[in-house]
């Protein structure tokens, strides 16, 4: 057995040596999102390639431009490395996008729903809005009785036709407000929807309060041919979005925004639109802007 004591003891080394190597191996912390992102150097950040005026276009020069734009420059200057923008066709594609990880922040007026929440991380909002609905006085008149009926009871019939933007989160809004209603979703909001609300074809349409400012601001004897109303206590916040597996990448921008104040109003969208306008006044045309304003 006394022959067999130095092999033992020599196993049991072994072994001892093996257990220290495999905890030394485990104890190698991994490298955290905001820290592969300084690595890489190099930000990546998806947006919908459609236009938004004030919150993201293409300026004079060719180059993004906007509140969204420049929160992006600004995110990647503060982490010390490039800007990578990604443009995607839908405002949902963005969001699958950075499900995949393909991008690393999304950042394209999108609004909070339930079912994006399964796929991405939501940061603070940066935008405070009101969902709001736009009506055809006319096509209204039609379909009042009494004349005090509430929008549910308006959009609760199969006949009664609201438009939304395909894609955005007002589709997923709507058939939780209007069940009933005939929804109908267009992917252009100046060349399809605002024309078919103009003509009677829909009865309503339902956007963010902003966009809907717009419109009355734009559409010639708006007052008159469209009834704007606010849909109490139904909030539209503009949020960027991050992967599941960026925890910390949520929680830095979470904490940018709180840092740098960052709350944009109808008020400051309003200064924004028409510093805007008084720079691109061929561009505004006399039903709304032909940028082919959308929202997410």
């Amino acid at each position: 057995m006394r022959r067999f004591l130095p092999l033992i003891r020599t196993l049991c080394l072994i072994i001892l040596g093996m257990g220290h190597l495999t905890l030394g191996i485990a104890a190698q912390p991994q490298a955290t999102s905001m820290q592969q992102i300084k690595a890489r150097g190099k930000l990546v950040v998806c947006t919908a390639k459609k236009e938004r005026v004030p919150f993201f276009f293409i300026d004079d020069t060719g180059n993004p431009a906007g509140i969204e734009a420049d929160l992006a420059r600004y995110i990647a200057n503060e982490l010390g490395v490039e800007l990578n923008l990604i443009q995607t066709d839908t405002f949902d594609e963005v969001i699958s996008s950075v499900e995949k990880e393909e991008c690393d922040i999304g950042i394209s007026k999108l609004s909070f729903t339930l079912l994006r929440a399964e796929k991405v991380l939501f940061t603070k909002p940066y935008a405070f809005l009101r969902r709001t609905v736009v009506m055809n006085r006319v096509e209204l008149g039609h379909v009042r009785i009494q004349g005090n009926e509430s929008l549910k009871e308006i959009f609760s019939n199969s006949q009664r036709k609201i438009g939304v933007v395909k894609d955005s989160a007002y589709v997923e809004f709507a058939k939780r407000l209007f069940p009933k209603a005939d929804i109908k979703a267009y992917a252009s909001w100046t060349e399809e929807i605002i024309p078919k609300l103009l003509d009677g074809t829909l009865l309503g349409v339902f956007r963010d309060e902003w966009e809907i400012l717009k419109i009355m601001r734009s559409v010639p004897g708006a007052p008159l041919r469209l009834l704007a109303v606010r849909i109490k206590n139904k909030f539209d916040p503009i949020h960027m979005v991050v992967p599941f597996g960026k925890p910390d990448l949520l929680a830095w921008l979470n904490g940018y925004l709180n840092y740098k104040d960052i709350r944009y109003s109808v008020d400051d969208l309003t200064r924004r639109l028409r510093a805007y306008e008084r720079t691109h006044r061929q561009d505004v045309p006399k039903v709304l802007t032909r940028s082919k304003t959308q929202s997410g």
